[in-house]
């Protein structure tokens, strides 16, 4: 893997993370305690794409051989 290209996704990495991390242990907690059931459900969502998302980025870290698989 050519450094800038694992950088970049390591990089991604990082971005997703800190996403999931304020979507699921602040703004799911939060908007379920204020019974804001819409909010909840958006941020519920938003997290699960943020996981989703650093999972890919994790995996092209992982087992990367020059070919981007998104």
């Amino acid at each position: 893997m050519e450094k800038s290209e694992r950088q970049l996704q390591e990089l991604g990495m990082g971005v997703h993370a800190v996403l999931a991390t304020l979507h699921l242990l602040i703004g799911v907690p939060y908007n379920l305690r204020r019974k804001n059931w819409i909010a909840f459900g958006v941020h519920l969502i938003a997290g699960g794409y943020s996981v989703k998302s650093f999972w890919k980025h994790y995996k092209a870290v992982e087992g990367f051989d020059g070919k981007i698989r998104w």
